[in-house]
C-alpha cells in the first residue's frame, strides 16, 4: 500500500486498512518464522555445545574412575584372566576416547556433527563393553546384565541435552541396533538354550537363564525411552524459545538480551574485539498509537522488527528493549561499521510504507538511533549501554530520524 493511497483514505477505508494490516500476510508471517528461526537454532546450538562440554568432562572423570577400579582389582590377581585383560582393554580405550573427545569438543564451537559423534560413542562404549564380555565366553553375563538397560537409557536421556530431537532418535536407533547385533552374536556362538551345557552351567547359576521375551522387552523399553526423550527435547525447545521471545514482534525479549549482552561483552573483552550496540526508538510512537489505536501501533512495531531483523547480519542480535525501543548487538563491528549499518536501517524504516505513515510529523515512520562501541566509547558493560542511551537522547534532541554515536 503506497503513501498516496493512505493520503486518500476515508475513515471507513482506514478501519478496513487497519484490519488488513493487523492480520499478517503469509509473506510477513513466514518471514518472521524464517528470520527468527535461524537465530533460535543458533542459540540452541550454542547451549547444546555448552552442555556437550559438561557431559564430556563428566564422561572423562567417570572413565578415569573406572580405569582406577579395574587396575586396582587386577593388581590383586596373581594370574590375569582373559576377562581381566578384556576389561583393561575396554576401560583404557574408553579413557583415550574420552580424552580425545573432550579436547575436540573444547576446541570446536557450534559443530552439529559433534553431538552425533559424542552420543554414538557413548552408546558404542556400552555395547563394546557388553560385546567384549560376550567374546570372552560370557554371553549370558552380557545379555542378562542388570546394568545394560539402565546404561542405554541413560545414554539416550543424555542425548536430550543436545536440544536436537534427531540426536535422541539417532541414539535410540543405534542402541537398539547394536544390542540386536550383540543378541544375534550370542545366539550364534553360545548354547544359551541348553542350561545343562558345561559352558552354561556357571553362567546360568550367576546370571539366570536366557529369556528371548525379556531381551525383546529390553529393545522395546529402549524404543520407549527414545520416544519419551524425543518428545521431551521438543518440549524443552518450545519452552526455551517461548522464554526468550517477545510475544508481539517475535524477536528476542529483554531478558534474553541481558543474558546475551553479558556473554558477548565478556567475549569481546577476553579476545580484545569490538562490540557495538544500537539503541533504537520509534519517533513520535505514542502519538501514532493514541491516534490510530493499539492494533495499528502493534502492527507498526512488528514491521519495524522485521526490517531490523532482515537488515542486520546473521551474527547480530536484535531484541525488543521495551515499548517502542529496540536494541541490536553487533559483535566484531567497529564504530564506523556500526554507524553505517545504523544509518542504513534508519533509511529503510523511513522509506517503508507503514500504515498512516503520512500522518506522522516527518511524513513517515522514523527512528532515532544511538550507537556505542566497546572499547572506544566505554570499558564496562553498563557504561556501554549508558553511552548508547545518551547518544539516542542526543539524536532525539537533534531533530529525530538520525543516528548519533
Amino acid at each position: 500500500m503506497t503513501l498516496m493511497a493512505h493520503a486518500g483514505a476515508t475513515p471507513d477505508t482506514d478501519r478496513t486498512a487497519v484490519a488488513a494490516a493487523t492480520a499478517p500476510t503469509d509473506a510477513v508471517a513466514s518471514g518472521r518464522t524464517v528470520g527468527s528461526g535461524a537465530a533460535r537454532r543458533e542459540l540452541l546450538l550454542e547451549e547444546s555445545t555448552a552442555n556437550e562440554q559438561t557431559i564430556a568432562m563428566w564422561r572423562l572423570m567417570l572413565c578415569l574412575i573406572a580405569a582406577v577400579q579395574v587396575v586396582v582389582t587386577a593388581s590383586f590377581r596373581t594370574v590375569m584372566s582373559s576377562t581381566d585383560w578384556a576389561g583393561l582393554t575396554v576401560v583404557f580405550a574408553a579413557v583415550l576416547y574420552s580424552c580425545a573427545l573432550f579436547v575436540l569438543i573444547s576446541r570446536s564451537r557450534h559443530a552439529r556433527w559433534l553431538s552425533y559423534v559424542s552420543v554414538g560413542m557413548d552408546v558404542t562404549l556400552i555395547s563394546g563393553t557388553l560385546t567384549m564380555t560376550a567374546v570372552t565366553g560370557h554371553g549370558l553375563a552380557a545379555l542378562n546384565s542388570p546394568l545394560s538397560l539402565p546404561l542405554y537409557l541413560l545414554a539416550i536421556a543424555l542425548a536430550g541435552l543436545r536440544y536436537n530431537p534427531r540426536v535422541t532418535v539417532f541414539a535410540t536407533v543405534l542402541a537398539a541396533l547394536e544390542y540386536t547385533l550383540l543378541l544375534i552374536y550370542v545366539l550364534r556362538t553360545e548354547p544359551v538354550y541348553d542350561p545343562l551345557d558345561a559352558l552354561m552351567v556357571g553362567q546360568v547359576a550367576q546370571w539366570g537363564q536366557f529369556d528371548l521375551v525379556m531381551q525383546l522387552t529390553r529393545l522395546i523399553l529402549m524404543g520407549c525411552g527414545g520416544v519419551v526423550a524425543t518428545f521431551g527435547v521438543r518440549r524443552a525447545r518450545d519452552l526455551r524459545t517461548a522464554s526468550i521471545t517477545d510475544g508481539l514482534t517475535q524477536i528476542f525479549n529483554r531478558a534474553f538480551l541481558e543474558e546475551r549482552f553479558q556473554n558477548e561483552f565478556a567475549r569481546a573483552e577476553r579476545y580484545g574485539r569490538d562490540l557495538s550496540v544500537l539503541l533504537l526508538d520509534v519517533d513520535h510512537f505514542k502519538a501514532y498509537n493514541d491516534r490510530h489505536g493499539h492494533p495499528a501501533g502493534d502492527q507498526c512495531l512488528r514491521e519495524v522488527a522485521d526490517i531490523l531483523r532482515f537488515g542486520l547480519r546473521t551474527t547480530d542480535t536484535i531484541a525488543r528493549y521495551g515499548g517502542e525501543e529496540f536494541v541490536a548487538l553487533l559483535p566484531e563491528a567497529n564504530k564506523d561499521v556500526a554507524t553505517r549499518l545504523a544509518d542504513r536501517l534508519r533509511q529503510q524504516i523511513a522509506e517503508h510504507a507503514f500504515l498512516y505513515a503520512h500522518e506522522q510529523p516527518a511524513g513517515a515512520v522514523t527512528v532515532s538511533i544511538g550507537v556505542a562501541t566497546f572499547p572506544d566509547d566505554a570499558k564496562e558493560l553498563q557504561e556501554l549501554l549508558q553511552y548508547s542511551d545518551d547518544a539516542l537522547y542526543r539524536a532525539k534532541n537533534g531533530g529525530r530520524n538520525r543516528v548519533e554515536g
